[in-house]
């Protein structure tokens, strides 16, 4: 950095020079005094100042009679015109002592010249600059880290003298050149001990800068090879190191690894930190999808090695609100004895439905079995008991599951509307209703949990109400599977009695197996387990005229939706 100033602004003066023309003496002048401290162009010393510059202003004038070696003038801030009696002189000009100092730098020009009598005398441009040289300890953020930064003391004295000068870390220190000198490095490091070191720099050159790069042997490790199965949709779970990851410093392995942090980022900017859970050590807070760098890091001390990982999809369920189903018409009613039977299939999910109308497609001729003979198609025989509802907390459906009764025998002839409970309570079968993830075989009235998911979440939650016969309770839960169908977690088996409003309600999974991935879920909801047929109830159609077609005798009535999972 270069800075002038003009000596000429200052406003001191001193012996008029109007009058020396006949008293043997002659004027010095002096005009564009300027300050240069800038340091050697050798790139590998050259650096700004932590100082800052003296003005000309500040500077100290010596005038120095070259014959008598008698200081003809010394003052700070110097003169605009000076008188003195012919003769050889030189000026110098000065700042601060050429000693070892933190503070400031020493600063030197000298020029010599001639006084005539009567005759006046210009020094111009003259560039006072550094007269020392510059030693700057640097320890860096790593360095620091690594250390109590509170207690780091670095000292620099000449070599072989017992007086020490404190420096700042990254601070100019001014020391005369062509002299060797030492550094002391004292602190207390982030582990409890004290360490020291110290180096030399010799014979130092003027207006050089040394920067003293200092790296101690710092512990070094690599982060372990993380393991896949151990990443999923919001969290990651450490390998944790081991002493074989010290790459040096094996001595003090274990106070390096118990005091190691895990951290990830997606943007190698934000780092989240790990923490314990139970037993493991784990970094939470990741979105989903989301690709991350994984390292190890003590202080500011980083591993040598990171890991690029990609956390799991929030996977969801297809049509978890319920929005999407389809019918397959299996018997075609004429409006007045028959009605129009429909199997109901909600899309990505599965249902008893096909059981509970089966053989629907044989009504006219009493349906299957031992029911032969000419019939009608009618809901309390043939029915689909999960159907879709316009009754949602998310989009414009849900899903009703109800637990059903169904009459055995044919149906024909004329019917009151009293005769079908009492004959459904007869003689009926009831069913429970099912809504759920996976098969159902209508063959052997039987079901298979499990469709192909490959994130792990940490709970199902869904919004539901139920009106349930006397004393029953509705059935919720969830399985998680391996590609070889083993449970690796699963939430506990939920059951509610009546709720009149929709609720939310969530079930955390309980992982028993957290190392390996999924292949499969199995969501699972049951209109309930009683089925008593004297509970159950006639829900009126609205067709009016025998046989009823549309009525229904019902128990337990399940209602869900906005089914999530979460991660």
């Amino acid at each position: 950095m270069f800075f002038v100033f003009m000596a000429g602004n200052f406003i001191s003066c001193h012996d008029d020079y109007a009058e020396t023309f006949n008293d043997g003496k002659g004027t010095l002048l002096i005009n564009n005094i300027s300050v240069n401290v800038d340091t050697s162009d050798n790139l590998l010393t050259k650096a700004a100042g932590t100082f800052t510059p003296p003005d000309v202003s500040d500077l100290t004038y010596t005038v120095i009679d070259n014959e008598t070696k008698e200081i003809a003038f010394n003052e700070v801030g110097g003169f605009s015109s000076l008188s003195l009696k012919s003769g050889s002189y030189t000026l110098e000009i000065s700042y601060s002592e050429n000693v070892v100092s933190s503070e400031y730098p020493y600063l030197y020009a000298s020029k010599n010249f001639v006084i005539e009598q009567g005759k006046t005398t210009a020094v111009s441009d003259l560039v006072v600059e550094l007269g020392c040289s510059i030693i700057r300890p640097y320890l860096s953020d790593e360095v620091l880290s690594y250390f109590d930064a509170s207690s780091i003391v670095i000292n620099i004295s000449e070599e072989n003298d017992q007086k020490l000068t404190p420096v700042e870390n990254n601070h100019d220190c001014f020391v005369p050149s062509g002299k060797s000198y030492k550094l002391y490095f004292v602190g207390n490091n982030t582990l409890g001990e004290i360490k020291s070191f110290s180096c030399t720099v010799n014979n130092v050159a003027l207006k050089n800068r040394y920067t003293i790069n200092y790296t101690p042997n710092l512990p070094a490790f690599t982060l372990p090879q993380q393991n896949d199965i151990d990443v999923w949709g919001s969290k990651v779970y450490i390998t944790p190191m081991t002493s074989e990851n010290m790459t040096n410093k094996a001595e003090i392995a274990d106070k390096v690894i118990s005091n190691i942090v895990y951290e990830a980022s997606s943007d190698n900017i934000t780092w989240l930190k790990s923490e314990l859970e139970s037993d493991r050590i784990v970094i939470k807070g990741l979105q989903p999808n989301t690709t991350y760098t994984i390292r190890s890091r003590f202080e500011n001390i980083i591993s040598s090695n990171s890991q690029v990982v990609t956390t799991e999809a929030a996977q969801q369920i297809q049509n978890n609100s319920f929005e999407d189903w389809t019918q397959t018409k299996l018997y075609s009613g004429n409006g007045s004895w028959s009605a129009n039977i429909y199997c109901d299939y909600c899309t990505g999910w599965s249902t008893r439905n096909e059981r509970t109308t089966l053989g629907a497609e044989n009504a006219n001729s009493g349906g299957i079995g031992l029911n032969k003979g000419s019939g009608y198609g009618v809901k309390y025989r043939w029915r689909s008991n999960t159907v879709s509802v316009e009754d949602a907390t998310q989009g414009s459906k849900g899903a009703e599951i109800a637990t059903l009764a169904f009459y055995n025998q044919n149906v024909y002839g004329s019917w009151t509307r009293a005769n079908i409970l009492t004959s459904v309570q007869g003689d009926g079968t009831p069913f429970t209703g099912y809504l759920f993830t996976g098969s159902f075989d209508k063959s052997s009235d039987s079901y298979s949990l499990g469709i192909s998911h490959t994130s792990r979440p940490l709970s199902l939650s869904f919004d539901y109400k139920y009106s349930p016969v006397s004393g029953d309770e509705c059935i919720v839960y969830a399985k998680l599977y391996d590609l070889e169908k083993n449970i690796i977690a699963e939430t506990t088996e939920f059951k509610s009695s009546t709720q009149s409003e929709y609720i939310n309600k969530t079930l955390d999974f309980v992982y028993k197996n957290q190392f390996v991935k999924a292949a499969y879920i199995g969501v699972f909801f049951q209109s309930g387990t009683d089925v008593a047929l004297n509970k159950m109830v006639q829900i009126e159609g609205s067709y009016n005229i025998t046989p009823f077609n549309q009525d229904y005798v019902v128990g337990s009535i399940l209602r869900i939706d906005n089914v999530n999972l979460n991660y």
